[in-house]
């Protein structure tokens, strides 16, 4: 499993920051990880997050409980 890829996806301010040290710590065991959001491509917001996850094998996202509240709306 090391060397796999991993993207990590966040909303919230707070959760940007956890994005970061999560990132550390699976390069620390190995893994390659990509935050969401932090290509600069020349893609839409939505474009270069479903890019940068078409090229990872696993996924973590952070979600803060206002934003999950939010999301059922849209289910």
């Amino acid at each position: 499993m090391r060397n796999s890829r991993v993207f990590i996806g966040w909303s919230g301010p707070d959760n940007q920051e956890i994005a970061r040290k999560v990132s550390n710590r699976l390069s620390e065991s190995g893994f390659s990880s990509i935050i969401g959001g932090e290509w600069k491509a020349s893609l839409t917001v939505s474009e270069e997050i479903i890019d940068q996850m078409n090229v990872c094998d696993f996924a973590i996202v952070l979600i803060e409980k206002e934003s999950a509240e939010s999301c059922l709306y849209l289910i």
